[in-house]
């Protein structure tokens, strides 16, 4: 596949011209500071990994079987999906957290109009009538905490670039195809182009 300049979109140009503004390196945690029973997760990276197969009935045994005390960041997606109506009667048994982000979409969309998982509607409601909850928390992160000031921002940038280049060279190879690429095929394209 080759790039066609004149079928770049502004976004694309931008990605594939520009140099980073900032580079941030975190180091892994080290061992002893994870707890005991947990596995540290790869670090995010350019291109995505091999999605996780989850079933409904395991997600939710996976949340009863963490710590009382364990606090989940869930993404807009969980309040909207009909397939998440069980993984709720888990999650609002422990802590839910809820990003910034997140929180707007839920104000502009599912609070005022829930299509799904209306059996949560009126705790969520209700949470963000009080701004107290005993199962959801606004998470507000520590802007002078600087694993959180640099990582977050990292992390957003580098969820959101990857979205747009995953929807960009679909279209382009539909394009010149006239086919749907495979995920595999999407992810060799990124590699080959941006990595």
């Amino acid at each position: 596949m080759k790039k066609n300049p004149d079928k770049l979109t502004p976004v694309s140009i931008h990605i594939t011209t520009q140099e980073p503004d900032e580079v941030v390196s975190l180091p892994p945690p080290l061992p002893e500071s994870i707890p005991e029973g947990r596995q540290p997760i790869h670090r995010l990276s350019f291109t995505e990994g091999r999605p996780l197969r989850y079933t409904t009935d395991r997600l939710y045994q996976q949340v009863l079987e963490s710590p009382s005390h364990t606090v989940f960041f869930v993404d807009a997606n969980v309040f909207f999906n009909k397939a998440h109506h069980k993984t709720w009667d888990a999650l609002v048994q422990r802590r839910v957290a809820v990003t910034p982000l997140v929180f707007q979409e839920l104000q502009h969309s599912w609070i005022a109009n829930p299509s799904a998982n209306t059996h949560i509607h009126q705790l969520v409601v209700d949470w963000v009538r009080d701004r107290e909850s005993p199962v959801f928390e606004l998470f507000q992160p520590d802007p002078k905490n600087e694993v959180i000031s640099k990582a977050v921002p990292y992390y957003m940038a580098l969820l959101i670039a990857r979205k747009m280049l995953w929807g960009f060279v679909s279209d382009q190879f539909l394009e010149e195809r006239g086919s749907q690429p495979t995920d595999a095929e999407v992810e060799r394209t990124i590699r080959r182009w941006f990595v």
